[in-house]
Parts: structure tokens; C-alpha cells; sequence
């Protein structure tokens, strides 16, 4: 019996000892890479729409990939604008594709570089049959604000949304703006 509690004794202070050993800290290496590609190959992929617009076009970026562009000023033969108190749509313009393995919500936003809204304008974005959204402003000019973004819910592996765009050109003259706006479409994405 006495050998048994020795044991046992014997037993509880070795795991304590063991369990005071225990580390508090690992560093553990796995090969692991990715590979930097065009944008109308990535995992996320936006191309151009089946819509034939010059406005939607590639271009190659400073590190050599290919890269989506919108220039909404091109047409035949050149870069031309959009004329005040006027609205035009781009059906199909872009389209976004899922190409994980995971079923995905997309994000459209705007984005504008240096200012808050379109100066004199509105920009809208609707999904395949689906309602127009205005992006171009939210709640108080805020293009960060969820009003401001359009949502895709539901994108399956594999699968893609065709995109149309509207633009909402005002009087651009007499106290508006006349010039050349520069600004963002930002498709990000989630999982489901």
C-alpha cells in the first residue's frame, strides 16, 4: 500500500513538473504562396463586360499585370465626356466573377480621390435585372456609409454578375463643376 502512494506521489509530481515545462510560446514554419495575377484572373476577378463598351478596357500595371480600367469619357476613336443635363448607362460594363471555393456576398463602393461626392453628378450601379443604387454618396455625402454600396448576396463559386452603370450628369456649368472627375468603383466581397 505505502508502495502504491509513493507511486502515485511519485506520478503527481512529475506531471507538475512536466505541466511547469510546458511552453508558453512556438514558432512553427509551413511552406505557404500565392501568385500575384491579372484582374480578370484572381480569386476575386473583375473584368470586362460582355457589353462591348471602349469605356471598360485592360491596361498593364507598373508591376506587369493586367488591371481593369474604366474611363468613362471613351468612346469611338478617343476620349470625348459627358455633356451637362445628361444621363447615360453602360449595360454590362463590368462584371465580378467568385472564383474561390466559398459562396460569397460582393461589395460595389465609391470611392473618390480628394473630395466626398461627385461634383455635380450622381453615379448609380445595378446588378443584372436587379434596381438601380445610387454609390456616389450616402448618408451626408459619406461614401463609406453602408447606403452608399451596392450589395450582391449569394455568389456561388464559379459564378458572375454582370454590371450596368448610370451616370447622372447635372448642369456642370454656372457655379457647377466643368472638369474631369476622378474617383474609384471598389468591388470587395465577403464571406457568406
Amino acid at each position: 500500500m505505502k508502495k502504491a502512494i509513493l507511486v502515485i506521489a511519485s506520478l503527481l509530481a512529475v506531471s507538475s513538473v512536466m505541466a511547469a515545462m510546458a511552453f508558453s510560446s512556438a514558432t512553427v514554419k509551413n511552406d505557404a504562396n500565392f501568385t500575384i495575377t491579372n484582374t480578370d484572373e484572381a480569386l476575386l476577378a473583375v473584368s470586362t463586360g460582355e457589353g462591348g463598351h471602349n469605356a471598360a478596357y485592360y491596361e498593364e500595371a507598373n508591376d506587369g499585370a493586367r488591371v481593369l480600367k474604366i474611363d468613362f469619357d471613351r468612346g469611338h476613336e478617343g476620349d470625348f465626356g459627358l455633356q451637362p443635363n445628361s444621363e447615360y448607362i453602360w449595360e454590362d460594363l463590368f462584371e465580378v466573377t467568385n472564383n474561390s471555393e466559398n459562396q460569397l456576398d460582393f461589395v460595389i463602393g465609391f470611392f473618390p480621390n480628394g473630395y466626398t461626392y461627385l461634383k455635380d453628378a450622381d453615379l448609380y450601379v445595378k446588378s443584372d435585372s436587379g434596381e438601380w443604387k445610387r454609390i456616389d454618396s450616402g448618408d451626408n455625402g459619406d461614401p463609406h456609409s453602408n447606403n452608399s454600396k451596392l450589395y450582391i448576396n449569394h455568389i456561388n463559386p464559379g459564378d458572375s454578375r454582370s454590371l450596368d452603370v448610370k451616370i447622372v450628369q447635372g448642369e456642370g456649368h454656372d457655379g457647377g463643376f466643368f472638369g474631369e472627375q476622378d474617383f474609384e468603383i471598389v468591388v470587395s466581397t465577403r464571406e457568406r
